[in-house]
């Protein structure tokens, strides 16, 4: 079995290192998926650390206590073939900035999870929800 909340929260410490930024990000990681398949741990992780990616360089130039949600839930708990991510920052992004930064590799790997992707901007953050395939 492969403890996907153990490696969301190295991904971030490891992301937090070799990132210099001000203040640093509180996380709430949250992971309630009983079986991640093989095929899918890979995309997701890429598709993980680009939304990471995307918070810490842009989502928090001005942000007194930045935050940061990562939750993984079952959507089919019987069967496991399908899976929710959520992720959000409470960050005040540029003007344009969540169309234009990373949001190629974004797209890519929410397609190779089969998934579909609804995002929402907000003055108080940005959300990610993605419906994804748990391919096996």
């Amino acid at each position: 079995k492969f403890d996907l909340e153990k490696y969301l929260k190295s991904l971030v410490d490891s992301l937090l290192t070799s990132y210099s930024i001000e203040q640093k990000p509180i996380f709430e990681i949250e992971v309630n998926v009983e079986d991640m398949k093989s095929k899918s741990i890979v995309p997701l992780a890429l598709l993980i650390n680009e939304l990471l990616l995307n918070s810490l360089k842009h989502a928090f130039p001005n942000q007194e206590n930045p935050e940061i949600v990562i939750r993984l839930e079952d959507l089919e708990r019987a069967t496991s073939t399908r899976f929710l991510l959520y992720y959000s920052d409470n960050g005040t992004w540029v003007e344009n900035a969540v169309a234009s930064f990373g949001t190629e590799i974004i797209q890519a790997m929410s397609e190779q999870l089969e998934g579909e992707m609804e995002l929402k901007t907000s003055n108080s953050g940005t959300e990610y929800i993605f419906n994804l395939a748990n391919l096996s």
